[in-house]
């Protein structure tokens, strides 16, 4: 028996949209963390613009040079920690029964979705001010790309992983406590 195919014409207007306003936002300290890493490296650029410095003055070279290359870099990461100000307010996930939205992106603007029957991998990386600042980074990997949602907050890291992982029908309760049982011949008569 041959089946008949159907392909009707879906009328774009009919279809479900995601509201801007649906999107969770990332915890409040995720921005302070971005200016954190900001200032460190910041502070890292102005100690090697010193010592540059302080070498080129031993050499009797142009001091102005490295001073130069150092401002800019400064410069430089104004501008990125004003463009992650920017990023911060527009980056938000949402999770529905079926899947995961993250929505990022300053200029170019990405949404992303990934459903849960797609997910190989669930992860939570913490870098040190992460650590610092109680937040984390939900990673899951598909055969199609990575999603990582950072900014969350650790307890919401782990509860968003429990769900995708029980969604995605990865096993999360291995008990590694509890040796496998493996049966022992019977003792032969008279032994």
């Amino acid at each position: 028996m041959t089946e008949v195919f159907f392909n009707s014409r879906i009328d774009v207007a009919d279809l479900p949209e995601l509201p801007p306003d649906s999107f969770e936002p990332l915890a409040p300290a995720y921005l302070r963390s971005k200016y954190v890493a900001d200032a460190v490296t910041a502070t890292i650029v102005a100690v090697l613009a010193t010592v540059a410095t302080s070498a080129v003055r031993a050499a009797e070279g142009p001091v102005w040079v490295p001073l130069a290359a150092a401002v800019v870099v400064v410069a430089m990461i104004g501008l990125a920690a004003v463009l992650q100000t920017m990023s911060v307010r527009h980056l938000g996930y949402l999770v529905r029964e079926h899947d995961l939205t993250l929505r990022r992106g300053v200029i170019v603007r990405i949404t992303s979705t990934i459903p849960y029957n797609r997910v190989q991998h669930v992860g939570i990386d913490r870098g040190p001010i992460e650590r610092l600042y109680g937040l984390a980074t939900l990673q899951l990997r598909s055969a199609g790309g990575v999603i990582g949602i950072s900014g969350l907050t650790t307890s919401d890291a782990n509860r968003l992983k429990e769900l995708v992982a029980t969604r995605a029908g990865m096993d999360q309760t291995v008990d590694n406590t509890v040796a496998p049982t493996v049966e022992q011949p019977s003792p032969a008569p008279g032994d």
